[in-house]
């Protein structure tokens, strides 16, 4: 019997359309930063339809740009699904799922910072011939082990809605909704480490 891949399958979804969703994926997370942060009357933050508009509006051009959402898609590339996720539950004016203790979420800052670093070649300046984390991504069999116990650990202590949000991403990288092929792309990117920082400074004033 042949061993279970990750990799066997092929994405049911084009890249150019991976590129049109990672658009819609912006603009959801452009939406999102003017729920959050603009000051809106009251009562506008619970109507859908507002955020509906915002979203259109994020994906219009705009004279000879292509549009807000193109702009940050171009400047930092497809958003993971986890920030998509979140920036969903953002706009439909509901609760994130809740954030591990102080500690752990500041070890999983300091691991994300670390891996970006590495990743970026800053391993390779102090150690020659450190191996690129990011390669990971792509031999998502190498990850089989931690996709499972990370699975076990959010079901084991009841965080039902980090592991949705897992398993969407999963369901995200094999169908090729977001045009990366790499997995970790799809779980984490640098702005969701700057969400990660700005919740854990809250947490501490």
């Amino acid at each position: 019997m042949s061993a279970i891949s990750l990799t066997a399958f092929t994405p049911i979804v084009s890249p150019a359309v991976g590129t049109v969703l990672g658009w819609f994926a912006s603009a959801i997370i452009l939406t999102a930063l003017c729920n959050r942060f603009l000051p809106w009357p009251q009562g506008c933050r619970d109507n859908s339809l507002i955020f509906c508009g915002l979203i259109l509006l994020m994906l219009l051009p705009v004279g000879d740009h292509p549009g807000l959402a193109a702009g940050l898609h171009g400047m930092l590339g497809t958003p993971s699904g986890t920030l998509w996720q979140l920036s969903v539950l953002t706009c439909l004016n509901r609760p994130w799922p809740p954030f591990p203790a102080r500690r752990v979420l500041w070890l999983i800052i300091i691991l994300m910072a670390g891996y970006f670093a590495l990743s970026l070649g800053v391993g390779s300046m102090v150690i020659d011939g450190m191996p690129d984390p990011y390669g990971l991504g792509f031999s998502p069999d190498v990850l089989w082990i931690a996709l499972v116990v990370g699975a076990y650990l959010l079901y084991r202590y009841q965080q039902t809605g980090w592991l949705i949000i897992l398993t969407i991403n999963i369901l995200l990288w094999r169908t090729g909704l977001l045009p990366s092929r790499n997995l970790l792309d799809v779980m984490f990117d640098p702005m969701l480490l700057a969400v990660l920082v700005w919740h854990g400074v809250q947490r501490r004033a």
